[in-house]
Protein backbone atom coordinates (compact mmCIF):
# COMPACT_ATOMS: atom_id res chain seq x y z
CA UNK A 1 0.00 0.00 0.00
CA UNK A 2 0.90 3.50 -0.82
CA UNK A 3 1.17 5.68 1.94
CA UNK A 4 -0.42 9.08 1.95
CA UNK A 5 2.28 11.92 2.08
CA UNK A 6 1.74 13.66 5.02
CA UNK A 7 2.10 18.14 4.75
CA UNK A 8 5.26 19.50 5.90
CA UNK A 9 4.40 22.93 6.98
CA UNK A 10 0.94 24.37 7.44
CA UNK A 11 -2.10 24.08 8.88
CA UNK A 12 -3.50 20.46 8.58
CA UNK A 13 -6.05 19.95 5.40
CA UNK A 14 -9.06 19.04 7.98
CA UNK A 15 -8.50 22.67 9.90
CA UNK A 16 -8.74 24.41 6.43
CA UNK A 17 -11.74 22.23 5.28
CA UNK A 18 -13.16 23.03 8.43
CA UNK A 19 -12.50 27.23 7.88
CA UNK A 20 -14.52 27.28 4.94
CA UNK A 21 -18.34 26.87 5.95
CA UNK A 22 -17.30 28.69 8.97
CA UNK A 23 -15.95 31.70 6.41
CA UNK A 24 -19.04 31.35 4.23
CA UNK A 25 -21.26 31.49 8.32
CA UNK A 26 -19.03 35.02 9.04
CA UNK A 27 -19.80 35.92 5.53
CA UNK A 28 -23.65 35.43 5.67
CA UNK A 29 -24.11 36.67 9.21
CA UNK A 30 -22.21 39.92 8.55
CA UNK A 31 -24.19 40.36 5.45
CA UNK A 32 -27.63 39.81 7.33
CA UNK A 33 -26.66 41.74 10.44
CA UNK A 34 -25.19 45.06 8.07
CA UNK A 35 -28.20 44.94 5.68
CA UNK A 36 -30.46 45.52 9.05
CA UNK A 37 -28.98 48.68 9.70
CA UNK A 38 -29.54 49.95 6.70
CA UNK A 39 -32.51 48.85 6.25
CA UNK A 40 -35.58 51.63 5.57
CA UNK A 41 -38.98 51.82 6.49
CA UNK A 42 -41.74 52.16 4.11
CA UNK A 43 -42.50 55.62 4.70
CA UNK A 44 -38.36 56.48 3.57
CA UNK A 45 -39.26 53.60 0.49
CA UNK A 46 -42.70 55.46 -0.54
CA UNK A 47 -40.45 58.89 -0.14
CA UNK A 48 -38.01 57.79 -2.33
CA UNK A 49 -39.91 56.23 -5.09
CA UNK A 50 -42.44 59.52 -5.46
CA UNK A 51 -39.15 61.49 -6.10
CA UNK A 52 -37.83 58.83 -8.52
CA UNK A 53 -40.61 58.57 -10.81
CA UNK A 54 -40.06 60.63 -14.28
CA UNK A 55 -42.67 63.86 -14.51
CA UNK A 56 -44.26 63.77 -18.01
CA UNK A 57 -43.19 66.48 -20.38
CA UNK A 58 -45.68 69.14 -21.16
CA UNK A 59 -46.57 69.01 -25.22
CA UNK A 60 -43.78 66.24 -26.02
CA UNK A 61 -45.00 63.88 -28.82
CA UNK A 62 -46.74 60.93 -27.92
CA UNK A 63 -47.93 62.14 -24.18
CA UNK A 64 -51.16 62.91 -23.20
CA UNK A 65 -51.35 65.88 -20.98
CA UNK A 66 -51.90 65.83 -17.54
CA UNK A 67 -55.46 65.45 -16.47
CA UNK A 68 -57.41 68.19 -14.83
CA UNK A 69 -58.84 67.73 -11.16
CA UNK A 70 -62.38 68.14 -11.09
CA UNK A 71 -63.92 70.56 -8.56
Amino acid sequence: MVQEPKPSRGMPRSLLYALIPVGFLILVAFMVLSGRDTSETATEAAVEADNTVPQPVEEAAGTQAPAEPAN
